[in-house]
């Protein structure tokens, strides 16, 4: 039982790690020292817990695989994270203890961790769908918020603070509209469909009340990633005979959401094809194209732009790896991504595929994914695969009906 609790703690502890990454965006995290002293608590934190686990670790024994991948993620943090300067000492240490501990973490952990992480990231959703109705029939917010990002506040985008949820004003929002873009806690409503897509796909949508949750949210969200990734997932997923129940049960509902101008415009309208392209594909500006243009024809196209994030450019797309690793960096992610699933994955590749070739396309449309969150929903859905739908064990830290 204790060396059980013990890898609950450890796995709990990760799924903390990746939360404070993903909302770094909330005022007691992003507008105080609490960023950084929460850095310096991690390490030292992980560094107590993981004592053990570090002393167990034997490299002579690992795969060739696991030697090559730990040592491109240490060649790309000292790289190509240092290279734009944006982490000081703490957050650099807790960032790369961080990814130290989920990639050479056990599959048990990692499958314990994804319980845990899916579980807070669904509590953290419970208030902004409760408020939902009232925020979009005119709940007065307590006050308002300035995003950290320059872009947008460039923009003159805010957000409305209700406490518990918190709602982005940008050129979405309409005022006195029935629906709006639920963002939760995070910086953006994107984040809310990703994510719910994601742990809703590595869990293959099974019927519990945290993947209703989970749809919820993400339906909720109007994340053109969320509808996309779903149905990419069902179309390739399902029998056809599932696929049409689904469409029938889905025509009605869409009939009735295109009479309202904001689901029309804001989600339908977005599936669209303009000129070549998704009209929802919006991860990119003309500036930042005229601008890579002329990247790609220069000597920097080899290890990417100094000292200028390509997000702060109002641009989140694939060619963002480009813009800011180059050719090397963005081989040397992407091949970290593809090792660890090659070392990880184990029995019948059907049962992984859909999860890896979405979470693949998910990069098109967030690059960014160099990350502890994104690399422990990654490791761990991975794990969670392994262990469950290979043995139909029930699904870990889940909020079953």
């Amino acid at each position: 039982m204790l060396k059980y609790n013990y890898k609950s703690l450890q796995a709990f502890l990760l799924s903390l790690i990746a939360m404070r990454y993903l909302l770094h965006f909330t005022p007691i995290v992003g507008y105080s020292d609490f960023y950084a002293n929460s850095a310096k608590a991690i390490t030292f934190i992980s560094m107590l817990i993981y004592f053990n686990h570090l002393k167990q670790l034997n490299f002579k024994k690992q795969p060739f695989e696991e030697i090559i991948l730990i040592t491109i993620m240490f060649f790309f943090v000292f790289v190509f994270v240092v290279k734009f300067d944006l982490i000081n000492f703490a957050s650099y240490m807790a960032f790369m203890w961080s990814m130290f501990l989920i990639v050479t973490s056990s599959r048990e952990i990692l499958n314990l961790a994804f319980g845990y992480f899916r579980t807070i990231f669904v509590i953290t959703l419970i208030p902004s769908i409760l408020l939902y109705p009232l925020i979009a029939t005119g709940l007065s917010p307590v006050g308002e918020i300035v995003p950290i990002h320059e872009i947008k506040e460039q923009l003159g985008w805010y957000y409305k603070n209700y406490l518990f949820s918190f709602q982005l004003i940008d050129y979405f929002h309409q005022d006195g509209a029935l629906f709006y873009r639920m963002s939760g806690l995070f910086d953006e409503a994107g984040v809310v469909g990703t994510f719910s897509a994601l742990f809703l796909i590595v869990d293959r949508y099974s019927k519990n009340m945290t993947n209703a949750i989970l749809i919820a949210a993400g339906f909720l969200s109007f994340s053109f990633a969320f509808y996309v990734m779903t149905l990419i997932y069902f179309l390739f997923s399902l029998k056809i005979s599932k696929i049409l129940a689904a469409a029938l049960f889905a025509l009605p509902l869409f009939f009735v959401l295109q009479s309202n101008s904001f689901v029309q415009e804001r989600l339908l309208d977005r599936f669209s094809v303009s000129e070549g392209k998704f009209a929802g594909d919006n991860r990119a500006n003309e500036e930042f194209d005229r601008a890579y243009t002329n990247f790609i024809d220069s000597s920097q196209i080899w290890m990417g732009v100094e000292n200028q994030d390509s997000y702060a450019m109002g641009a989140a797309s694939w060619k963002n790896l480009l813009w800011d690793y180059g050719i090397i960096g963005s081989t040397l992610l992407l091949l970290f991504f593809v090792l660890y699933a090659t070392s990880n994955v184990k029995g019948d590749l059907k049962l992984y595929w859909p999860f890896l070739a979405i979470f693949a396309l998910n990069i098109y449309q967030r690059p960014h994914v160099f990350d502890p969150a994104y690399v422990l929903i990654f490791a761990s859905g991975i794990a969670y695969i392994a262990v469950n739908h290979h043995t139909k064990q029930p699904s870990p830290v889940a909020l079953r009906t």
